[in-house]
């Protein structure tokens, strides 16, 4: 990238693309699969950081969440520019009902920050290698949250405990979840995962606090009740644009989670690929 471009890209105001990473740190985790998690992330975040500085709209954010007894933000939102990725270390259970709860506040929190503000629909990527506990109703309350239910979604099955339709759940598409067996394999998914999504995402649909989250039928409503006025000003064929348009970009972000189904299912080898002479636990 020259200079011009920089100095372009610092002049245009660009979109932010918060990348969320919700990991599995419970006891089960120690050993091969955290140390693959540690390695992969540690050359996953210079790929996204190449990925951010070479696209002209988007500035890309990273946010890390674990979950053992209790979820912790080891990581809120920040730049991916010159993030160093901490050491992630294991203990505990799985309480992923926890994770869910504190995913839900932060996406609260950062709805409350950016109103107003044009952001890309996040990216969410699960690690987990066991159960879950008493989850549903969190899960629920979550997928409600706007920022979540229109974001990317893509889930890692670690190993043969791991409670599939719970990951399954969580992304609301099978399609997006992938099972690793060996590290080599939970490696290569995390960078492949990583790095496409957050392409993928970037070119996305936009958002704009609650409006850029409002659903096509809102958006209708809206058109409609634009169309009954007896006049027609340019105020109000403006907001009809862009009430037409953000239906057009809701339609975008569900095309994007169909896009890396597809685009993760090339690039990954089928399971059977992952042999079980080359497992590590």
């Amino acid at each position: 990238m020259g200079i011009y471009d920089s100095i372009l890209m610092k002049a245009v105001a660009r979109r932010t693309l918060t990348i969320y990473f919700l990991i599995d740190v419970s006891w089960s985790m120690r050993g091969y699969k955290i140390d693959a998690v540690n390695q992969a992330l540690a050359e996953t975040i210079p790929m996204i950081q190449e990925v951010s500085e070479e696209n002209a709209d988007a500035e890309i954010m990273i946010a890390i969440l674990t979950y053992g007894t209790f979820a912790e933000w080891i990581q809120e939102p920040t730049s991916v520019i010159g993030f160093d990725c901490p050491t992630i270390t294991t203990g505990g259970q799985t309480n992923f009902k926890d994770a869910c709860i504190k995913l839900k506040e932060m996406l609260m929190q950062q709805d409350s920050k950016t109103s107003g503000a044009g952001c890309y629909a996040p990216v969410f990527i699960l690690m987990a290698d066991g159960g879950s506990n008493a989850y549903k109703t969190v899960l629920k309350d979550l997928r409600q949250i706007k920022w979540f239910k229109h974001g990317i979604k893509a889930a890692i099955a670690i190993g043969d405990d791991v409670h599939f339709n719970v990951l399954a759940e969580f992304t609301g598409d099978a399609d997006t979840v992938f099972r690793a067996h060996s590290a080599k394999r939970l490696k290569d998914l995390i960078k492949l995962i990583s790095v496409k999504s957050s392409q993928i995402a970037s070119k996305s649909a936009s958002v704009q606090g609650h409006a850029g989250y409002s659903n096509a039928k809102n958006s209708s409503s809206k058109s409609a009740s634009f169309q009954q006025q007896s006049y027609r000003t340019t105020a109000s064929a403006s907001s009809m644009q862009k009430a037409a348009q953000q239906e057009l970009e809701i339609d975008r972000v569900y095309s994007k989670q169909e896009e890396l189904a597809k685009t993760l299912k090339m690039f990954t080898p089928a399971e059977d690929e992952d042999s079980p002479e080359n497992w590590d636990w």
